[in-house]
């Protein structure tokens, strides 16, 4: 299984997310190493498929499935998730949404 975060420094949610993301990978028990990647500028985000910070993907896929890119489209700004934690920002996805994209993809 691979794990990729990408983001970009100046995205206030990137922390928390990542946080999170390294929280539910240990509770989940996944040893897998994320790929951390932070995206260089605007003119990066088709190369890396980034369509906003902060995104995960599993597999390859992002959290939000495999429809999210061609929904949101590649482009340089702030991620929100329809799927977030309540006492945080909308730019850190929920750990339920993380939970099921890494329970999905160790079953395959």
């Amino acid at each position: 299984m691979s794990i990729e975060f990408l983001y970009f420094r100046d995205c206030p949610g990137y922390e928390a997310a990542f946080a999170l993301l390294t929280q539910v990978l240990r509770e989940e028990k996944v040893e897998e190493e994320i790929l951390k990647i932070e995206v260089p500028g605007p003119e990066a985000s088709a190369e890396f498929r980034f369509i906003g910070s902060p995104s995960i993907r599993v597999d390859g896929t992002d959290l939000e499935g495999s429809d999210a890119e061609a929904e949101l489209g590649f482009g340089w700004r702030c991620r929100y998730y329809a799927e977030s934690e309540p006492e945080q920002s909308r730019a850190v996805p929920s750990a339920d949404l993380i939970r099921r994209r890494l329970r999905e993809r160790s079953t395959r």
